[in-house]
């Protein structure tokens, strides 16, 4: 995974919209921002995945997996060796206690509460979303220990909506992916983009997702009228280029545009977390999705840190000095 070089303060600066004329103009390159020449180069195509810094983490990985796969087995078999599997034993009915029909019952009603939950309220749009180009934008990925940030810029087509968006944190797993097929199918235009955990250290995880948010709006290709915005702050590499920005407060749950976004850049984070996954199956990426959890964490005391992890997080960085003062750690 390569690193981000950085530039002086001369160099520090967007200049006025260079990045809607990258995306009108197919230029390789938007010029730099005030974090660094930090947009990846641009393909082919309406809509691209910007996921350079993945793909190229993964080939490090691959390349590193030999070299390491002694260390990493020891370790899996030291994990494996202290995990007891215990099996669940049925409860005694008590007084108090929840039978079989109630608990069917709870479970029935407590779906019915979800499927309320995913219906969005129709949203005060500040233009007509008909006749202006309007982008949702959100990210996944701020909280993990370890890979990229991603973020989704969307816009739809209000005469042909799909049914269903929200929040992805709302949906399940079966949701977010057949609703992201649905996306990337009949919204007019869609953007994926990245900052790496270099990048992430390097700037910090807020700037990192700007970076993210900036990327995502090149590879979408589309001049918009107006940005809405996941959250309270406005991302400055979508500001500084004199896009019309909006926030809206749990705005996943609110907008359409920002649902879509956020479904596009979770399942794409996800779907990094299941490629990690059959590279390093004794770190359980698939599981954790490298958040902070009990196992993983644990899991970190015993296995190398990879290189896809972010060092300037608070844990992982305990963890690498508890490795420094004691090889056997």
């Amino acid at each position: 995974m390569a690193g981000t070089k950085k530039k002086s303060q001369a160099d520090s600066h967007y200049s006025q919209g260079n990045l809607l004329d990258a995306c009108e103009q197919g230029q390789d390159q938007a010029n730099a921002i005030d974090l660094g020449d930090l947009f990846a180069h641009q393909g082919e195509g309406d809509q691209i995945d910007l996921d350079n810094s993945f793909a190229a983490a993964l080939k490090r990985q691959q390349e590193k997996k030999e070299s390491q796969s002694m260390q990493v087995s020891d370790s899996a078999n030291a994990i494996n060796g202290t995990q007891a599997q215990t099996a669940a034993s049925p409860k005694r009915s008590r007084k108090g206690t929840t039978t079989a029909k109630e608990s069917v019952t709870s479970k029935e009603a407590k779906s019915t509460r979800k499927k309320k939950s995913t219906i969005m309220p129709p949203f005060d749009y500040p233009i007509d979303p008909v006749t202006n180009v309007i982008c949702g934008v959100d990210e996944a990925g701020r909280g993990p220990l370890m890979g990229d940030v991603v973020a989704a810029c969307v816009v739809l087509d209000h005469n042909n909506m799909i049914p269903g968006l929200n929040d992805s944190k709302k949906l399940t797993e079966k949701a977010r992916d057949e609703l992201a097929v649905l996306i990337k199918e009949k919204a007019i235009a869609w953007g994926i983009g990245r900052a790496s955990p270099e990048e992430i250290d390097e700037f910090n995880i807020l700037n990192a997702t700007y970076i993210a948010m900036g990327r995502a709006y090149i590879a979408m290709k589309k001049r918009c009228n107006l940005a809405l915005i996941d959250g309270n702050r406005i991302p400055k590499t979508l500001a500084e280029q004199g896009i019309v920005c909006e926030t809206v407060v749990k705005g996943d749950s609110k907008v359409p545009e920002i649902a879509a976004a956020s479904i596009l850049a979770k399942t794409a984070r996800d779907a990094d977390m299941y490629e990690l996954d059959k590279l390093f199956p004794q770190y359980h990426f698939a599981k954790h999705k490298g958040y902070p959890t009990a196992e993983h964490l644990e899991i970190l005391q015993k296995l190398p840190l990879l290189d896809i992890y972010r060092m300037s997080f608070g844990p992982v960085k305990r963890i690498l000095e508890q490795k420094a003062t004691n090889p056997q750690y």
